[in-house]
């Protein structure tokens, strides 16, 4: 079956993502500002404190959200997850709670486009593979933001994002919703990703034909996984002109 679509996962895939110590001390005083104006309590937090809460909150929402497979709402993220110690603003959570979100995956973490990208969507576009991106994110404005700070949102005709789809990789959910926004069958599409536990296992639940892997991950015995390795993501095209 001919292969007519490839889809990539963002942060550890088309893009390589940390948190340095400027990035982390940026965010704790634009975060602290914004939460101050609506909870003094939590204003009145030491930077270091602060950041604490936030780290240890994002925690156990992850281990949540990765039992679940559903992206929960920014609002119960940060009044619940972050915050949950201090019940009495909960209600502001709703107000800012997406501004915070923001604020995590572009502030305290931070972003720049892998250096073969631009090489490898080039090559992907030249051979007639139209393109698409399938994203766990707690932003809802995130990824097309960085995206067209790339230079390449125009290059995805979909951009599945969790926290607007609501459900989290692996649940085949999020790729299956990609491909038919798409109107693609899965099994003509092939999904680029950088870690085996959300990328591989949920496209081939999805039943997509390839899956490629960029990274350090490595195979969990017991758990087996359909999956071509790779180690920079212009060897895709390369791979799939074979």
């Amino acid at each position: 079956m001919k292969l007519e679509a490839v889809f990539f996962d963002m942060g550890g895939t088309l893009e390589l993502v940390e948190a340095t110590a400027e990035s982390r001390a940026h965010f704790v005083c634009t975060a602290q500002a914004l939460v101050g104006g609506f909870a003094p309590k939590i204003a009145a937090l030491s930077g270091e404190r602060f950041e604490e809460l936030v780290v240890a909150g994002a925690r156990r929402y992850k281990l949540h959200s990765v039992e679940t497979e559903i992206e929960a709402p920014s609002a119960v993220i940060w009044g619940e997850y972050v915050f949950g110690g201090y019940s009495e603003y909960r209600p502001f959570f709703t107000l800012i709670g997406d501004m915070l979100s923001d604020l995590w995956a572009s502030v305290y973490h931070t972003r720049r486009l892998r250096p073969e990208a631009k090489e490898a969507l080039d090559e992907l576009s030249v051979m007639g593979l139209r393109l698409g991106v399938i994203s766990n994110t707690t932003s809802r404005v995130m990824p097309l933001r960085q995206l067209e700070l790339y230079g390449i949102r125009e290059r995805f005709e979909v951009v599945a994002l969790s926290s607007k789809e609501r459900a989290r990789k692996p649940d085949p959910a999020l790729f299956l919703g990609a491909a038919q926004k798409m109107g693609i069958d899965p099994a003509r599409c092939a999904y680029v990703g950088d870690l085996l536990a959300r990328d591989v296992a949920g496209a081939n639940a999805a039943g997509f034909a390839t899956c490629f892997l960029i990274g350090a991950d490595e195979a969990v015995p017991g758990k087996p996984a359909t999956y071509i390795k790779i180690k920079a993501l212009t060897e895709v095209a390369k791979i799939l002109a074979v």
